[in-house]
């Protein structure tokens, strides 16, 4: 499989004027503090690709990202928020660093969250280094993006589209797969016909994209079928 991958600019809402419209991916935040957190006008300014960032202990499970670093979320943490995204159909994406990307893998498959997406800061890597982690991504916790420049870490690199420095601009560089973050698959249609027959309600099992059972309950009352819901794993005797 062929991977496309785009530059990544992320950063706070007091300083996302330094970000250009045309940037292809964007990554900012959803919680915070004031000077973090995005707005909606911050959001509405780029037309392409937006990345969500949940900054705090997984408030937001609504977020593309957990950001797991010192005075974000924990390894702990993201086991609550992993858990919740995945009973959404969405598979969690979260953002480390390289040296903290060993402890983060084990708490999260000793918990029996054995998937999910990696955004890797590793400042110590060039730009194709990067590339090559996101082209060549694979197993069941792929490297989905790679942080490999920051203000501090590359200071004079220009923020592409601009002429100011990483240091001017206060963000953060990253190569990232075009792809990322997927769009969930639509949810079931609500307003969708009632079953044959004479029912009072009615239960449809499936299997979703992610390989789990997914079941949703039609309500005469209403005429709807509530939101898909997953169905917990079921043993099979003989």
């Amino acid at each position: 499989m062929s991977i496309t991958v785009e530059p990544m600019i992320d950063t706070i809402h007091a300083s996302v004027h330094n970000v250009p419209a045309s940037a292809p991916k964007v990554a900012g935040y959803t919680t915070g503090t004031p000077d973090i957190v995005w707005t909606a006008a911050d959001w509405a300014r780029f037309s392409h690709s937006k990345v969500r960032i949940c900054q705090d202990e997984g408030s937001d499970q609504s977020a593309d990202v957990l950001d797991i670093e010192p005075g974000a979320a924990t390894n702990a943490s993201a086991v609550t928020w992993a858990r919740a995204r995945k009973t959404q159909g969405h598979v969690p994406s979260f953002y480390t660093s390289v040296s903290n990307l060993t402890p983060l893998l084990n708490t999260l498959e000793a918990a029996g969250i054995t998937s999910g997406y990696l955004w890797v800061a590793n400042w110590d890597l060039s730009e194709g280094e990067a590339t090559k982690l996101v082209t060549g991504q694979n197993g069941p916790f792929p490297i989905k993006a790679v942080q490999w420049a920051s203000p501090s870490s590359n200071p004079g690199t220009l923020v592409p589209g601009t002429g100011l420095t990483l240091a001017q601009a206060n963000c953060d560089l990253s190569v990232a797969d075009e792809s990322w973050p997927s769009v969930p698959p639509p949810p079931l249609h609500t307003s969708a016909p009632a079953p044959p027959g004479l029912w009072k309600s009615a239960q449809l099992l499936g299997i979703g994209l992610d390989g789990n059972t997914w079941g949703t309950t039609y309500d005469a009352v209403t005429g709807k079928w509530t939101a898909p819901v997953r169905e917990p794993a079921r043993s099979v005797t003989t």
